[in-house]
């Protein structure tokens, strides 16, 4: 008899142990209440050990891992209509669900599971968690699936989130709004070079004029073939025409030649950088923005609009630690203080901007714009916990990712956005203008010419220098040939004497003879 009942006693135990064991427990969990209140603490994750054990054994095609199940699912109705479309009560607006809701749809059709009768909608606000990573991590953990677009970052997945196959891109993104049209601005020819080259670019002609003005002077051949053009206004006349690749002058010595290298390249190389840079201005001339890049807008604290406990904030705050963020609660918001003016540019997910860009109320006069490429690439979609031994909830992240996938290539999800795009009240815009502007600067500075100035200066000094220290060899020569023939004429005085004195008495000679003669000749008359 105590036998039985140890036996009974075993048993029950083990039945017991049976049920606590996670590979045991119920497939179904508990239901989610639509209008319950939020509870951090509660748990509506099924546990999927069975049916991934049932998985390995029978070998079950992932596709049709959790057909005829049931998933509880977390929803944020704190999106656009156009992504999820509720009524004040939470319910779906079965007619337009949005996006995020529409793709579910398919993804549970295709995997043949339910859950729109398993389903809570709650809001950051009504969690009364800080930041948007820990609103998801909850969510994830609290349900087996987490459904918005929740970015997938380093930070998300170190706390155990996976994500299956993106559907929304919320790449960063720099947004503004154009000026429109802009008044006549008479400087604007100067813009392609910063104040500092052009003060350079004017010292380098008076420098070059008065090199030349110099070596006229030093040698004689430029002097002949210049003729009458070796004034200095002239000469600085002639260094200016050079700037605009117009050599005038005539290289007939060493140094005027050096000089004419060295300036031909100079201006070869500013005109050619003044050129394409005053091209890009062109480009953005009705469209002046106060910021062109992150960089400029952490240089000049121009204030940054922001949405506030995103991980957006996290990324800029982090990369530009001197950024000037003005966290918005709404991306309306920061629509709002971009028109008037107490943003300079607005931080949004290229997918979010793409939305409010062909929203009528919101860009009605057709300004919003980007400006330059995507701080950083984010894809976002649905999220799952990691969880694949206590209630193996990463059965569900693969089939989501397997459809998702298979949506994305036959072109479901595309086709999605742009039906609901078509619904929206788009604006009347004859056409789009995004500036792409990639370098922090758009005029040059001096540190970015600085090169070819030296090497200029330094070409123009061998070229002065080289004629001095010729023009110094000519002299020193011509004064020692001078004094060796002084040398040479005192050392030969004595017999030019002596030449003179034969020669005074040769002449005494010829003359006396002469007299003689002519008296012989009258006499004999």
């Amino acid at each position: 008899m105590i036998s039985i009942k140890s036996n009974i006693f075993r048993l029950l135990l083990i039945q017991y142990l049976l049920i606590l064991s996670p590979l045991s427990c119920p497939a179904q969990g508990a239901i989610p209440l639509l209008h319950a209140p939020f509870n951090i603490t509660a748990k509506f994750r099924n546990n999927f050990c069975n049916l991934q054990r049932q998985v390995y054994n029978d070998n079950v095609a992932i596709a049709d891992y959790l057909r005829g199940q049931n998933i509880n699912v977390y929803l944020d109705n704190e999106v656009y209509a156009f992504l999820g479309n509720f009524y004040e009560n939470k319910t779906i607006n079965d007619k337009d669900p949005g996006v995020m809701i529409e793709i579910l749809d398919e993804v549970a059709r295709r995997a043949g599971f339910s859950w729109r009768n398993s389903y809570s909608a709650y809001s950051l606000e009504d969690s009364g968690l800080k930041t948007y990573t820990e609103y998801a991590y909850w969510s994830a953990n609290a349900y087996d699936v987490s459904v918005s677009y929740w970015d997938r970052t380093a930070e998300r997945l170190a706390k155990g989130l996976v994500f299956p196959q993106a559907w929304h891109d919320e790449s960063i993104i720099m947004v503004t709004l154009t000026n429109g049209e802009s008044g006549i601005d008479l400087l604007s020819f100067t813009k392609p070079f910063k104040p500092s080259v052009w003060w350079a670019i004017l010292g380098t002609v008076i420098f070059s004029g008065l090199t030349l003005l110099f070596l006229s002077r030093l040698e004689p051949n430029t002097r002949e073939a210049e003729g009458a053009q070796t004034n200095i206004l002239s000469s600085f006349w002639l260094a200016a025409m050079a700037f605009t690749g117009n050599i005038e002058f005539e290289a007939v010595s060493c140094g005027t030649k050096l000089l004419s290298l060295s300036l031909s390249f100079w201006a070869l190389l500013m005109t050619a950088a003044y050129t394409a840079n005053l091209a890009s201005f062109l480009v953005i001339k009705n469209s002046p923005f106060p910021v062109s890049s992150m960089e400029e807008a952490v240089r000049k604290q121009a204030p940054v609009c922001i949405m506030k406990s995103t991980n957006h904030v996290d990324f800029v705050s982090t990369k530009y630690p001197g950024a000037v963020l003005r966290p918005k609660k709404t991306a309306d918001d920061m629509l709002r203080d971009l028109r008037n003016n107490q943003c300079s540019i607005a931080i949004f997910g290229k997918q979010e901007y793409e939305i409010a860009k062909q929203k009528k109320e919101l860009n009605k006069d057709c300004r919003l714009t980007t400006v330059g490429n995507s701080l950083i690439d984010l894809p976002a979609g649905y999220a799952v916990v990691h969880d694949s031994g206590l209630l193996c909830t990463s059965l569900v992240y693969h089939v989501l990712d397997l459809h998702l996938i298979n949506m994305a290539a036959d072109g479901f999800i595309q086709g999605t956005w742009e039906k609901y795009f078509e619904m929206l009240d788009q604006p009347d815009c004859k056409s789009g203008l995004t500036i792409d502007i990639d370098a922090p600067e758009s005029s040059l500075g001096i540190n970015d010419m600085a090169g070819i100035f030296v090497l200029h200066f330094l070409i123009s000094s061998v070229a002065i220098i080289l004629p001095a220290i010729k023009k110094c060899m000519s002299k020193c020569y011509a004064k020692r040939k001078l004094d060796q023939t002084e040398d040479s004429n005192e050392d030969n005085s004595p017999r030019i004497e002596q030449s003179v004195i034969l020669n005074e008495s040769v002449q005494r000679r010829r003359v006396n003879s002469s007299y003689l003669s002519r008296s012989e000749t009258q006499g004999s008359f």
